[in-house]
Parts: structure tokens; C-alpha cells; sequence
């Protein structure tokens, strides 16, 4: 008797939380999934479902690098996302083999009962068995595509009820698409600069470029929906800068030739005469990180533009100087005074934050609105005679290092204390070659790097260099949860390494 109550009681819970239809539907999408109508419940089922999921993963993440062997890729004005984003999008459905879709692949969203209760989750359904090796060479960029809608419906698009529209549904799909098409583009045009092809030929390449690039916003979605630029940022990490990508390319990351391009169209010239750069000095173009969102903002000459993620913000304002006024609008009407009123920024001495005020209507009494700029690259190294050293290069407060032409993006970006700069260890031990080792018992790190063997303890003055003890004059400290040394400290106690220091930039050289 205990034990039939304690069946019906497991079966009458069971029901409560799985209702008879969403278990049905389940069976049909593992139905769908493993054999074309007949259940299999085995091992040999699970293998298949593994194995499309292991597919599908290895030709998202084959979509995403797709440029890498490029010089371009370098840029941080060029992604075609965030792989993190993307493959959590990716965990969190389905994938379903159902040869009776009319489509290659297409994404399902959840379904939820009249109570809002999910009972089965999103999947992205394949009309070909890619699991079992059916792979064509449009695959990745199927995937992408439909993991990008998933991505959409996370951040709420699949409730709008606009989302029954063709044009509103494909709309940021299509523009990066589009965009994804121009970047094979400025592959010929890296071609072209391998062959030696004079600064004409290249420049034919690069207008093309931004010809198919402005192409875009004007494909069927966008143009019946506009994209937001911070939307497609901060949603996806999707990001096509041609001012950039002309950046990276004037700081010598591609070599002679597109150095020399980057320079026909202005970008870099005052590096390449005084060995130091503006680094974007006063000007509000590029990305931000702001207590609002990601901003995305575009300057010509003082008008300034733009928009951030918060309820699809937009920006407009006139700068003079570090200063720029104007005013901000948000969904849903973008009028005052409850969806719009004025700014304030002042963006600081290096161009690399601001800070400022917004309010409602005509004041400024809303709140702080403050910033950091990402996209602005770090600086390019100054003149050195060691050119046959390799150079790690890095800037206070910039969240990239630049080693050997390569950016690497930090947790804890170097920082000005007490009149000295201090670096994370790890990044820069790492970027040449070396490993460094924690030991949370004795708070110590271990860095074995250019020969050498240094053990230092957190917030000690006594490290030890290949078994020898010496004093420091400021010990290691935790920033963010990085082990953070003075800049001098590379030099002091790695072989053959240096540092130049430029003032201008507030940028540091590392040669080794």
C-alpha cells in the first residue's frame, strides 16, 4: 500500500510539472531527431545527439574565426561576435535532425502554456543530418545565422509583436550579413598589398569595401527597421569600423603596404613623423562602455551622433573641445520629457573617459552619465633603435595590450597609483613566452619567463629571483583579482627586457 501511494503520488507530481502535452511534444522532437518516427531511447541515440551538437559547435566557432588569418581580423573595429555570447545562445536550445523542413535550418522559438510556463525549449531544426557528416560549405554561415536569432529571442525579441514581420525578424541577420560580404572585400585587398601593388590598385580594393558596407542598412530588413549599431554591439558583439580597421592597419599590423594605404587616407600620418600618437585624442568617435550601455558614437567634425543600448538610445550633440552638449532619446517615443532630454559630457585630458550629466527635459538634474572608450587602439611604440627586439606595448587605463602586433584584452587594464605604473604580471609574463603559477596558500606567485625564476608574495617587498632575495620598493597588489606589479618590475628582473616611456600617449614599451 506505501509503496502504490508513493507511485501515485510521484505520477500526480510528475503531471503538475510536466503537462501531457509538453511530454507528448518532446517525444516528437527526440522523434524527429534520431529517427524519423520510431523512439530510440539507446545509446546510439544519444551518440547522434552528441555528435550534432559537437558539429553544430565546431562550424559555429569555424563561422566566427573565419577571418582570422587576416590582418583586418586584428582590428578591435572587426568581429562577427562574441563566441561566448554565441555558444551560450547555442546551449540553450535544442538542435533537431527533421529532414521535413523546406529550409536548410530554422529556429524554433520556446513555446510557453497560457500561464507563461516554458514546457519546451527554443531548438534550431536541420533538414540534414550534420551530426552524421551531411556538411556543405554553407553550413557555418546557416548556423550563425540561426544562433543569432536565438540571441534575438534572449534579449527579448521574440515577444515583440513586431517580430510576425519578415523585415523586423531578419533585420540585424541581414545587415551583418551583408557586412560579413564587404569584409571579404578587404581580404583582396590584403592580397593586393601581398603582391606589392601600388597605393592606386589598394585603394580601389578598400572602396569597394566601404561600397558594399553601405550596402548594409539599405537590405530589406534595415531598411524597413533600422539597426542600432550599439544594439548589434552589445546583443551580439558584432562590430565593422572602417576607421578601425585603418588604424590597425597605419599602426603596421599588415605590413609596409597598408601602413602606406592607411596613411594616403590621413589615418596615422603624425605617428609616422613623431614616433607617438593622438590616440583619438577629443574626438567622441568609436565604442564606449557606459553606466547607460554600449554607446556607439560617430563624429564629423562637431556633430556628434550616435546611439546606446539602454531602451535603443539615441545620441545627438556638438562638441567643442573635451566638451559635447546635445541631448539623449529612448523608446518608447523619444520626446521629452519622459524619453528625452539634454547631456553634458566632458571627456578627460587623454580622451579616454568622460564624465558628465543628463536630465529630463531642458536641465541636467537626471543623473551621472559617465564612460570609457574601447575602441581606441593602443599606442603605437616610439622610435626605438632595438627594432630587432620584440615589443610588448600598453597604455594606462586601456583595456588591450598590443603584443607583437597582437591585442590582447585584459581584466585589469595598467593603472596610475601612488605616481607609479602597475601592470598585470600575468599578461605580460604570458605574452613573452613565459607561465606564472598561484599558490593560494602562501598568496605567492611563481613567473618563469626569459630564463629567469621570480617569486613574489602578495603585498611583500621581498621577492626572490632564481633563489636569491632582494627588496622592491612597492609589493605586488590585487587589482580586479590580477596580480598587479610596477612597470619597472619587467625590467628589474627579467633578462633582456626594457621599457620606454612615452609621455605623450601615457604608454609604456616593453622590449625583450
Amino acid at each position: 500500500m506505501r509503496l502504490l501511494l508513493k507511485g501515485l503520488l510521484l505520477m500526480m507530481l510528475c503531471l503538475l510539472l510536466f503537462p501531457l502535452d509538453a511530454v507528448a511534444d518532446n517525444i516528437t522532437v527526440y522523434t524527429s531527431s534520431i529517427s524519423e518516427g520510431t523512439v530510440q531511447l539507446d545509446s546510439q541515440g544519444i551518440e547522434k545527439d552528441v555528435k550534432l551538437r559537437l558539429e553544430t559547435t565546431r562550424l559555429l566557432k569555424e563561422y566566427l574565426h573565419k577571418f582570422d588569418n587576416s590582418a583586418f581580423s586584428g582590428s578591435p573595429g572587426i568581429s562577427l561576435g562574441d563566441e561566448e555570447t554565441y555558444l551560450k545562445a547555442l546551449e540553450s536550445v535544442d538542435l533537431v535532425y527533421d529532414s521535413s523542413i523546406d529550409s536548410q535550418a530554422e529556429y524554433q522559438p520556446p513555446v510557453t502554456n497560457d500561464m507563461g510556463q516554458v514546457f519546451r525549449r527554443g531548438r534550431i531544426v536541420f533538414n540534414s543530418d550534420i551530426g552524421g557528416g551531411a556538411i556543405n560549405a554553407a553550413l557555418p554561415g546557416t548556423i550563425w545565422h540561426e544562433v543569432t536569432h536565438v540571441i534575438e529571442g534572449i534579449n527579448g525579441d521574440d515577444e515583440n509583436e513586431k517580430n510576425d514581420d519578415d523585415n523586423y525578424r531578419e533585420r540585424h541577420i541581414e545587415y551583418m550579413e551583408q557586412a560579413s560580404r564587404a569584409m571579404d572585400k578587404l581580404m583582396q585587398l590584403e592580397k593586393s598589398a601581398q603582391r606589392g601593388d601600388e597605393v592606386k590598385e589598394m585603394k580601389k580594393y578598400w572602396e569597394e569595401f566601404l561600397s558594399e558596407l553601405k550596402k548594409a542598412p539599405q537590405q530589406p530588413g534595415p531598411a524597413a527597421y533600422p539597426v542600432e549599431e550599439a544594439r548589434m554591439l552589445g546583443w551580439f558583439g558584432f562590430k565593422a569600423f572602417p576607421d578601425e580597421v585603418l588604424k590597425h592597419y597605419a599602426s603596421g599590423a599588415g605590413g609596409d603596404k597598408l601602413k602606406e594605404l592607411a596613411h594616403e587616407y590621413g589615418v596615422g600620418k603624425a605617428a609616422a613623423n613623431t614616433g607617438s600618437d593622438d590616440l583619438g585624442k577629443y574626438t567622441w568617435e568609436g565604442q564606449w562602455d557606459s553606466n547607460w550601455g554600449k554607446m556607439v558614437l560617430t563624429q564629423k567634425g562637431s556633430t556628434v551622433t550616435g546611439n546606446y543600448t539602454h531602451d535603443s538610445g539615441r545620441i545627438e550633440g556638438v562638441a567643442s573641445g573635451n566638451k559635447m552638449t546635445g541631448t539623449w532619446s529612448e523608446a518608447p517615443s523619444y520626446v521629452p520629457d519622459k524619453d528625452a532630454g539634454d547631456i553634458e559630457f566632458i571627456m578627460s585630458a587623454d580622451g579616454s573617459t568622460f564624465s558628465g550629466s543628463w536630465g529630463y527635459g531642458s536641465n541636467l538634474s537626471g543623473g551621472d552619465w559617465t564612460g570609457s572608450k574601447r575602441l581606441t587602439p593602443v599606442a603605437p611604440a616610439p622610435s626605438s633603435d632595438k627594432d630587432d627586439q620584440k615589443k610588448i606595448i600598453l597604455q594606462i587605463n586601456h583595456p588591450n595590450i598590443s603584443a607583437e602586433g597582437q591585442l590582447i584584452t585584459l581584466d585589469s587594464p595598467p593603472v596610475l597609483q601612488n605616481g607609479r605604473t602597475l601592470l598585470p604580471i600575468r599578461a605580460i609574463a604570458e605574452a613573452m613566452g613565459g607561465d606564472v603559477k598561484w599558490d593560494n596558500k602562501e598568496k605567492k606567485v611563481t613567473i618563469n619567463a626569459k630564463g629567469s625564476t621570480v617569486e613574489m608574495w602578495m603585498n611583500k617587498d621581498t621577492i626572490r629571483v632564481n633563489g636569491q632575495s632582494k627588496s622592491v620598493d612597492a609589493a605586488p597588489t590585487a587589482i580586479n583579482g590580477r596580480t598587479m606589479v610596477p612597470v619597472r618590475f619587467v625590467a628589474d628582473n627579467l633578462p633582456g627586457c626594457d621599457i620606454i616611456w612615452d609621455n605623450a600617449t601615457k604608454s609604456a614599451v616593453i622590449t625583450y
